[in-house]
């Protein structure tokens, strides 16, 4: 993400707790809030975005919060070019 940033590259960053993650907000990132473990708030995370990197904790429920991405990213018909967008902070 930070070569991104120092790129210029508009990022937008899906987070637990936008309060908790202001100290990556800049001018070319934007948070939104959102949970895997809710998976109706990605649609609004992943609107109107051109490409998504999914990076996610190794945690109990990695394998499920991979599986609820998907569906999420391909509604946003960008699912052949997942690369850029999306890093999970939770």
């Amino acid at each position: 993400m930070r070569q991104l940033i120092a790129l210029g590259q508009p990022i937008r960053a899906l987070v637990c707790n936008a309060e908790e993650a202001s100290g990556i907000k800049g001018p070319n990132v934007e948070l939104a809030v959102g949970d895997f473990n809710r998976t109706e708030t990605l649609d609004t995370a992943l609107r109107n975005i051109d490409k998504a990197f999914l990076l996610t904790p190794t945690a109990e429920r990695f394998v499920q919060w991979q599986v609820a991405f998907y569906p999420a990213i391909s509604s946003q018909q960008c699912v052949d070019d997942l690369a850029t967008r999306i890093e999970l902070t939770c």
